[in-house]
């Protein structure tokens, strides 16, 4: 389960724009997203429904790259020990128009 200063779901939206990590994070994903999209479970490429629980967020990298393949999870939940950055994702997705 998620706590609530810990964590942010977000459920599949439709985007009109790739989203891209806007944040550079000690020890980010973006780099290695080719390796890691290798290791996926196979039920994220023949259209199963999936959720993307991500246990260390950072830039979201891997997350984002998710949302726009052509199988998007049904659903992400983003978890970092970091309240400060869980609050600036949850500020981000509640307030997209106006960034």
């Amino acid at each position: 389960m998620c706590r609530d200063k810990l964590c942010i779901f977000f459920k599949n939206k439709k985007a009109s724009a790739v989203a891209k990590p806007f944040l550079k994070w000690a020890g980010g994903k973006s780099q290695l997203i080719p390796e890691i999209v290798k290791r996926l479970p196979e039920y994220v490429y023949n259209k199963s429904p999936y959720q993307y629980v991500e246990p260390f967020v950072g830039s979201g990298a891997v997350a984002l790259h998710l949302l726009d393949s052509p199988h998007p999870p049904t659903k992400v939940i983003l978890n970092d020990i970091n309240s400060d950055l869980i609050n600036l994702y949850r500020a981000t997705n509640s307030n997209i128009n106006s960034i």
